[in-house]
């Protein structure tokens, strides 16, 4: 052979060499790559599935908890409304014990007065 010739070949050679490691480059268009594609997508659907399922599960959550404060409000109403039925009876009584005893009621006012004075002092001093 030649060296012209040999050379020649030698290009043939190291071009079949790139085209076949081209070839080995390529994605896979068998089996193997549909089962890949597959199990991606498979994945794809999985997460999409557990994203709805939190998104489900947040707005479950924020039911609960707006039902919880609606059951707490109305309690802590209810509350209320027994604070100040009761606050009104004590007030109703004073004002009776009043009309009763009006020689006494500023003596005792003066007394209890005289008393959380000394209390607030003390507190104070301490």
């Amino acid at each position: 052979m030649t060296t012209a010739n040999q050379g020649a070949s030698d290009n043939q050679r190291a071009s079949k060499a790139a085209s076949v490691q081209a070839e080995s480059l390529k994605p896979e268009s068998g089996p193997a790559e549909q089962t890949k594609k597959e199990e991606v997508e498979s994945a794809r659907e999985a997460v999409r599935a557990a994203y709805d399922k939190v998104l489900e599960a947040k707005e479950h959550f924020k039911t609960a908890a707006q039902a919880a404060g609606i059951d707490l409000r109305n309690e802590a109403v209810e509350q209320l409304e027994k604070g100040r039925d009761k606050a009104q009876a004590i007030s109703h009584q004073a004002g009776n014990y009043v009309h009763e005893k009006p020689v006494i009621t500023p003596g005792a006012a003066f007394l209890a007065g005289f008393i959380v004075s000394q209390l607030c002092i003390k507190k104070h001093t301490d």
